[in-house]
């Protein structure tokens, strides 16, 4: 966890206080940030365009199931340079302002916030936090209104995203992923879509880089994206830069709690038919090293979730599913590190079919062979 700000003596901070006879009546935030500037300090939220109503409001875990994944940030009671986060369920806790690195800080026990900021400089608005490594999407903001109801074409289109269907009690479909409840197996059909040549991205749609893709398929992310939730998988946040409301790079990651970071991670494996047999093989022989001329090391693919932007959910829009070479808006993200190099995988032929043959793709829990089963998050 990112260390605190030394918290500051009351009695200083009422030595700089004026009396506020006769002024104006600010509203109390707003004197709390003048009088800081004026005894010549920095307020935490005196960013470019740091605004309260970028902050407060009420947030929604994906797929809520109970009144702990329902909540508000709202202006602290008493104190002006402080926050709350109180939930559904009646918990609560008080929060300081780090903006610089993309936090609300907890006092004592309670887990921090981290903030994931959208839009231009100047118009920084939160749109997602995580709490415990959990994400939470924006629902309201004070003082608006809520968003006009779209067209009718566009509800349907929207209804079929993130439709689920019960098949039997341990069975799912998401659009035309099948999900299966108790081993956690998500499986979908693709194509081969390249087999030589350098690529940035294992998996990506129609509208994704296929140019540089080993594998195609036609299925909706924001579909992918309730299978993974459906059954247990979390999103890691670990493989990127923390950064500033203007999106520049603070050189911190966020802290993830271990269990999420264990629930995030995949094992991708490709099945096909090749002389009336089945073959399956791990993804990670299927794409090779250039550097050392060797397959990807055996390893975890992570679940990192990608974003949500002011115009929507960015892996449905750009079509990239998972990557090698790190991409924040693809839902999946390889871990290696030199995931920031786009010039250092390309396909492994090894048994690959040919261009334009049916594969099957199967996504599961990582099992880490190194450690005891019972300690694992399966």
């Amino acid at each position: 966890m990112l260390s605190r700000p030394a918290a500051k003596p009351t009695a200083w901070i009422n030595s700089c206080t004026p009396s506020t006879s006769g002024l104006i009546p600010f509203r109390q935030p707003l004197i709390g940030l003048l009088l800081l500037v004026i005894g010549g300090l920095e307020h935490p939220l005196a960013a470019e365009a740091a605004d309260e109503q970028n902050l407060l409001g009420r947030y929604e875990a994906a797929l809520p199931r109970k009144r702990d994944d329902r909540g508000d940030i709202t202006r602290h009671p008493t104190e002006p340079l402080k926050f709350r986060w109180t939930n559904d369920s009646g918990s609560s806790w008080d929060l300081t302002p780090n903006i610089a690195s993309g936090l609300l800080e907890a006092d004592e026990e309670a887990p921090d916030i981290q903030l994931q900021f959208e839009g231009r400089p100047g118009e920084s608005a939160v749109r997602t936090i995580r709490i415990k490594g959990r994400l939470y999407f924006r629902k309201t903001v004070p003082g608006k209104k809520p968003p006009s109801p779209p067209p009718a074409e566009v509800t349907s289109v929207s209804a079929a995203a993130g439709k689920v269907t019960k098949i039997d009690d341990l069975t799912y479909e998401v659009g035309n992923i099948t999900v299966h409840k108790q081993s956690r197996i998500i499986a979908f059909n693709a194509l081969v879509n390249q087999v030589s040549g350098p690529i940035e991205y294992l998996l990506v749609n129609a509208r994704g880089k296929t140019h540089e893709s080993l594998f195609l398929s036609n299925i909706r992310p924001i579909n992918l994206n309730v299978a993974f939730l459906l059954i247990g998988y979390q999103p890691s946040p670990e493989l990127f830069q923390i950064r500033t409301p203007d999106h520049r790079p603070t050189g911190k990651y966020p802290t993830v709690p271990e269990k999420v970071r264990s629930l995030a991670r995949l094992r991708i494996a490709a099945t096909w038919r090749s002389a009336g047999e089945e073959v399956t093989v791990d993804v990670n022989d299927l794409i090779m090293n250039n550097e050392t001329g060797a397959a990807m090391a055996p390893g975890p693919w992570l679940y990192t979730g990608s974003v949500i932007t002011e115009t929507g959910f960015r892996a449905e829009q750009t079509g990239d599913i998972a990557a090698v070479f790190s991409d924040p808006s693809a839902m999946v993200n390889h871990p290696s590190e030199a995931r920031t190099r786009d010039d250092i995988w390309s396909v492994r032929r090894g048994p690959l079919p040919a261009v334009g043959s049916p594969i099957r793709i199967t996504i599961t829990p990582f099992f880490d062979r190194n450690k005891p089963l019972a300690k694992q998050n399966l």
